[in-house]
């Protein structure tokens, strides 16, 4: 992990820390839980002609919820986690409950984010804000007025978190997740 000059708010007595992620929080974050379940997938529709393309997604509700895993093993998080350039970890009682990795480019003035993780049992709890609220900071600090985010397709419940945040679709590539998944690349101007 590279090092990155960033500082975070003194966090108050509550339970929840957030903090800067450290060498040694590697391995305990490659290990966190990141599958989810969803009700949603967004459907991609081609349509190619002499002098056109057109790409559309539309959200098409599942006749029940299915269960999904992450598309990157332990293992491969854990190589993605020893090349990026910001590590973010919440934890609670010691132990982490969630992190936001990715690099900053600021040749492009983008903060990617490459991985955003909460642990099922304690989703919803405000965890995933206070984490995109850092990871914002980090951004503003490093002077990077934009966040982009590739999603799997399936991923509902994580498009519907970056959209309330301002995201906006703004591409898909075809095949980039290591399980061969469609990602729906969004950005928010900070």
């Amino acid at each position: 992990m590279e090092e990155t000059d960033f500082s975070l708010p003194k966090t108050p007595t509550d339970e929840l820390v957030l903090r800067v992620g450290e060498i040694e929080d590697i391995a305990l974050c490659s290990r966190l839980d990141a599958s989810y379940e969803t009700d949603y997938v967004w459907q991609m529709h081609f349509q190619e002609t002499e002098h056109t393309a057109q790409s559309n997604f539309t959200r098409v509700r599942l006749p029940r919820s299915m269960p999904v895993r992450y598309p990157h093993s332990p293992r491969e998080l854990m190589q993605l986690l020893q090349q990026v350039s910001y590590l973010l970890v919440a934890e609670k009682n010691d132990e982490p409950v969630g992190f936001v990795c990715g690099h900053i480019e600021p040749w492009r003035t983008t903060l990617t984010i490459e991985a955003f993780i909460v642990v099922p049992n304690l989703r919803r709890q405000g965890i995933g804000k206070k984490l995109w609220n850092g990871v914002a900071a980090l951004a503003q600090q490093n002077n990077c007025p934009r966040l982009s985010v590739a999603l799997q397709t399936k991923n509902d419940p994580a498009i519907s978190f970056v959209r309330k945040r301002g995201a906006v679709l703004c591409g898909y590539d075809d095949h980039y997740f290591p399980n061969g998944d469609i990602a729906l690349l969004f950005s928010v101007s900070l």
